[in-house]
C-alpha cells in the first residue's frame, strides 16, 4: 500500500489530535483505488485546530518526508479547512508535508489559519515532488525559514508537476525564498493561471508569485500579483530568476518593478481577465476589490 494509513487510523487521528467544532460536520469518505492508493474527499467543510502544533498533514501522511509522501488524490470539493494551526521547527510543513508522484492530486480546497515550519513550508504543500495542485486557495499566514510559499514551499525532483488555478490571499514570511504561490522552483514545474494578493516578505529572494525561479524547464504564465513584496531581490512577480520562462504575467505598478512581467495600474488590472486567459473572469461587484478572479471562485447560491 502506497499510503500506509487505514480508515480506523484516520478516525483515530482525528479523535486524538484534532479539535472539530460542534457546528461542523466531521465526516471523511475514504476509499482505495485499484492501485491501493488512498483517496480522500471532504464532504463538508471542516473547522480544525491541531493540538500541540501537530501538523494536520499527519492526517494524510503520518510522516512528512519522501519515503512517506502522499501519492493519492485529495478532493476538497470546494470546501474549507478553517483555523488550521501548525507550529514546528521541522521541514516539510503544510496541510500536506510532502506530495510526490506524477499521479498525485490535491484540488478544490480552501484553508485559513496559521502554518509555521522550518524549510520547505507551504500553505497547501510543503515539498511538491510530483503531480498536480489545482483550484486551491490559501488564506493562512505561512511562516518559515527557507523555501516558503502560500501554496507550495519547494518544488523538488524531475517528476512532472503543475500548480494550476491557485490563489494566495495570506501573508507569507521567510528568511530566504518566499513566494505568494511557490517559494523555490528548483525543478521543472508549470505554474499557470494563479494570482497573489497577500503580503510577501523575506530577507532574500521574494516574489508575489515565485520567490526563486531556478530551472530551465519551469514555466510561469498567466499570473498576476497585487501584494507588496519586501526584502533583497524583491520583485512583484518573480523575486529572482536564474532560469526558466515567465510569460503573460502582470503586477500592480505601486508594488515595485519586475523585468519579468508587465506593470499595470489598478484600473488596468481590473479589466485584465480576457488577457490572462480563459480561466479568469472579471470579479462580480464587491468581490476581490474588483481584481480578476478564477472561474471556480464564482459564488454559487442555493435556490429555495
Amino acid at each position: 500500500m502506497v499510503c500506509a494509513i487505514s480508515r480506523i487510523q484516520v478516525l483515530s487521528f482525528i479523535s486524538s489530535n484534532v479539535i472539530l467544532s460542534k457546528t461542523s460536520v466531521k465526516r471523511f469518505i475514504i476509499w482505495y483505488t485499484a492501485a491501493k492508493e488512498v483517496t480522500l474527499v471532504i464532504i463538508f467543510s471542516v473547522y480544525c485546530i491541531s493540538k500541540e502544533g501537530i501538523p494536520i498533514s499527519s492526517l494524510i501522511n503520518s510522516r512528512t518526508n519522501s519515503s512517506y509522501s502522499f501519492k493519492g488524490s485529495f478532493d476538497g470539493q470546494g470546501h474549507k479547512i478553517k483555523n488550521i494551526y501548525i507550529k514546528s521547527a521541522n521541514s516539510e510543513q503544510g496541510l500536506f508535508g510532502y506530495v510526490g508522484t506524477t499521479d498525485a492530486v490535491v484540488k478544490n480546497l480552501e484553508i485559513s489559519g496559521q502554518i509555521e515550519g522550518g524549510d520547505n513550508t507551504g500553505g497547501v504543500v510543503g515539498t511538491f515532488a510530483g503531480g498536480k495542485i489545482e483550484k486551491c486557495v490559501n488564506k493562512a499566514t505561512v511562516i518559515g525559514a527557507k523555501n516558503i510559499g502560500g501554496i507550495a514551499g519547494y518544488i523538488a525532483t524531475s517528476n512532472q508537476k503543475s500548480v494550476i488555478e491557485c490563489v494566495n490571499l495570506g501573508k507569507v514570511s521567510a528568511n530566504y525564498n518566499a513566494g505568494g504561490i511557490v517559494g523555490y522552483v528548483y525543478y521543472k514545474c508549470n505554474v499557470e493561471d494563479c494570482y497573489n494578493r497577500g503580503v510577501i516578505e523575506s530577507k532574500e529572494k521574494v516574489g508575489g508569485i515565485i520567490g526563486y525561479l531556478n530551472d530551465g524547464s519551469a514555466k510561469i504564465q498567466n499570473c498576476y500579483s497585487t501584494g507588496s513584496v519586501t526584502g533583497k531581490d524583491a520583485n512583484p512577480v518573480v523575486g529572482k530568476k536564474s532560469s526558466g520562462s515567465v510569460s503573460n504575467c502582470y503586477y500592480l505598478n505601486t508594488v515595485g518593478t519586475d523585468a519579468n512581467a508587465t506593470a499595470k495600474t489598478a484600473d488596468e488590472l481590473k479589466t485584465l481577465a480576457p488577457t490572462l486567459g480563459g480561466n479568469f473572469i472579471a470579479a462580480p461587484n464587491g468581490m476581490n476589490d474588483g481584481y480578476p478572479i478564477l472561474k471556480f471562485q464564482i459564488p454559487t447560491y442555493q435556490i429555495k
